[in-house]
């Protein structure tokens, strides 16, 4: 059976912020053990990619909008929900 856990962020819509939010889930993704391949490439591409284009495309580089994301993880999968503030 796998063991997971919620991760929840709100950031300001400003790509500066996406390292910080990236490195905290590879993180959790190295305590559960999940190959290096994937916490080295996948889950930092992947989630990279989805915040800027939130940040981006999504809220239009507006600072004043916020991207929140929601990360569920266990030592088998992740499931990011992102949620921009744009049309």
């Amino acid at each position: 059976m796998a063991v997971g856990e919620s991760l929840d962020f709100r950031i300001p819509s400003d790509v500066q912020y996406i390292e910080g939010v990236v490195g905290q889930v590879v993180a959790r993704c190295t305590a559960l053990a999940w190959s290096r391949r994937h916490v080295a490439l996948n889950v930092p591409v992947a989630l990279t990619e989805a915040l800027s284009n939130a940040i981006l495309r999504g809220n239009g580089d507006d600072v004043a909008r916020s991207v929140m994301l929601r990360v569920r993880i266990d030592d088998v999968r992740l499931v990011a929900e992102v949620r921009d503030e744009g049309a």
